[in-house]
Formats: structure tokens, C-alpha cells, sequence
């Protein structure tokens, strides 16, 4: 009943396109979200931060002991794929456990002399501050998140960072017209990193103040707000500017109010009832990915790639 030492285990391999990439059994999703300096938004050298701190960090990062389990980066590779610069590797948590083992008519309960890993896979781009990542069954969305948050974040010179998973557009606009009466809107929205086209817009509200976030409530509960929307585009330049910059990666918004319907009412059914209808919307809860079934690593790694060069600026 000796321990296993896992001597002979080959290092993790995250795939790199060849024909030898392991197939990918069942569905996978991917997530997008944005890295976003924020302890250390108004520092001179934020631009070195970005471009060369974030890096190194997930490079090297040290290990976070937890009080049951250790957090870390893994199997990390700087690679050039699709002419962007990358960074593949997983999100891993670890901790000692007792396996159930089988020797030949009996089972028993062994302790490996190696902490059991559970991970999930992120692709980073380089140029765009963007990571892509993968939701698993024993590292979800939100805990992913949070993990990766606190990895950055722990490092000193890159300070603080908040991570924003981008909405599906047109879920925002879908939502705003299908609501008869908004009767608020409201912004959660954080300082854009200084490549964003966000940014001058963004400064306009804080000049005076230099405040880090800003929250921000468009509120009418008697006649509901005037809202303009043409095809897909909100003509309104306020609420059209907090959720450009909500799709961005710098932000969340709530959007709240009522639908009508009208029903025959009284003994000769020729008034009618207005049934109200409270609707809202949380751009949290609504996820930008891209689902892959069956597919080789390399060639998932690939077309997130290619879809975060195409549909991010």
C-alpha cells in the first residue's frame, strides 16, 4: 500500500494544433473578460503595467497557500498564434487527498505524496488585455474570476486589478427595446486602461475628482426615460456612451422597468384592465463565449484566438 509518487506522469500539455493535440471529449466553453489595472490606474508608468508587468506576473506569480488548498498558475507557455502574442496556461487549485485504489480484490484509501490538481485553461492576449477561459465543473466562471484576480492582484507592482466578463452585445440593446418603459438605468463603471478609446470619456467624468469608479443612475419611475433606439444603435449619446463602455470590459449595468398588457374588465367586458409586468436585466448575467464540442486543443486554442482578434478592438 505504498503512496504513488507519480514518477512517470508527463507534464500537462495544453495543445499546440499538431495532429498529436488530444481530442476533446464532450461540450467546452470559453468566456471573455478584460484585465483592468485599478489599484494602480493613475500611476506614470501604467503602460509598462499592461504591457509588461500583467506578463510577468502570470509568468511567476508565487503560489497562494490556502487554508485547505493551494492556488497557482500552471503550465504556462508564451507562444505566437495567429500572429498575436499569447500566453496559454491554467488556473489550478491543489490540495492533498485520499484516492480510492483498487489491488486486486481489494480497495483502499491511499495519500498520494502530490497535491491533486483541478485547472482551467486561459488564453491571454498580449495586445488587447483580453483573456479568454474556460468554465469547468470544478473551477466555475465566477470562482475563475476570482482566482485569477487574486493572483494578479497579490503582486505588489502590478496592485490591484478587477476582471470584467464581456456581455453579449446584443443582448444590451435587445433588452432596452423590449422594455415599454425603462425607468432606470444604472452604470457600475471602472477606469479604462489608457489604449481604450474609452478613456478621454471616461476622464471627463472624473477630472475633478479622480475617483476609480463611477456609479451612475438615469432614473424616471413616473414617465420612464427617453430612450432613442434606431435598428441596433442607441441614439441617446449617454446611455449609448455607458454601454459602449459596459461592452468594453469596464463595467455592468441594471436596467429596470414595466411591460402593459390589457385585459376586457368589468360586467359587460368593455373596460379594460392594465396588467403590469416588472422587467430588469443585469448585463452580468449575460455572458459573451464561444461552446466547442469534440475539437483538438490546438485548434480550440486557435479560433479563440482568431475570435479575439476579430470582435475585440
Amino acid at each position: 500500500m505504498s503512496n504513488n509518487n507519480f514518477e512517470n506522469d508527463k507534464p500537462f500539455n495544453l495543445g499546440n494544433g499538431s495532429n498529436e493535440d488530444p481530442i476533446l471529449i464532450g461540450k467546452r466553453q470559453f468566456y471573455f473578460a478584460k484585465i483592468n489595472i485599478h489599484g494602480n490606474i493613475f500611476k506614470p508608468n501604467l503602460e509598462e503595467l499592461i504591457e509588461t508587468e500583467i506578463p510577468r506576473v502570470i509568468k511567476s506569480a508565487t503560489d497562494i497557500k490556502m487554508k485547505k488548498r493551494t492556488l497557482s498558475f500552471t503550465d504556462i507557455n508564451e507562444d505566437k498564434i495567429n500572429n498575436r502574442s499569447i500566453i496559454l496556461g491554467n488556473v489550478t487549485t491543489s490540495k492533498f487527498e485520499n484516492l480510492r485504489v483498487k489491488d486486486g480484490q481489494q480497495t483502499y484509501f491511499s495519500k498520494p505524496n502530490k497535491e491533486l490538481a483541478s485547472s482551467s485553461m486561459f488564453i491571454y492576449d498580449l495586445e488587447k488585455e483580453i483573456i479568454a477561459f474556460e468554465s469547468t465543473g470544478k473551477i466555475n466562471l465566477d470562482q475563475f474570476i476570482k482566482f485569477f484576480t487574486q493572483l494578479l492582484s497579490q503582486d505588489e507592482i502590478v496592485g490591484e486589478v478587477v476582471i470584467k466578463v464581456f456581455p453579449e452585445e446584443y443582448h444590451i440593446i435587445k433588452e432596452l427595446q423590449e422594455i415599454e418603459k425603462i425607468k432606470s438605468i444604472k452604470f457600475n463603471l471602472i477606469h479604462p486602461n489608457p489604449r481604450s478609446k474609452h478613456y478621454n470619456m471616461y476622464e471627463k467624468m472624473v477630472t475633478d475628482t479622480g475617483a476609480k469608479k463611477v456609479d451612475i443612475t438615469l432614473r424616471d419611475e413616473r414617465e420612464g426615460l427617453d430612450v432613442l433606439i434606431e435598428g441596433s444603435e442607441i441614439k441617446t449619446q449617454t446611455v449609448s456612451d455607458g454601454v459602449a463602455m459596459v461592452e468594453s470590459g469596464y463595467g455592468d449595468l441594471e436596467i429596470h422597468g414595466e411591460n402593459y398588457t390589457f385585459v376586457p374588465s368589468g360586467k359587460k367586458r368593455k373596460t379594460k384592465k392594465r396588467i403590469t409586468q416588472k422587467k430588469s436585466f443585469n448585463s452580468k448575467k449575460s455572458k459573451k463565449h464561444l461552446t466547442f464540442t469534440n475539437e483538438k486543443q490546438g485548434k480550440i486554442v486557435s479560433k479563440v484566438v482568431q475570435y479575439i482578434a476579430d470582435k475585440f478592438e
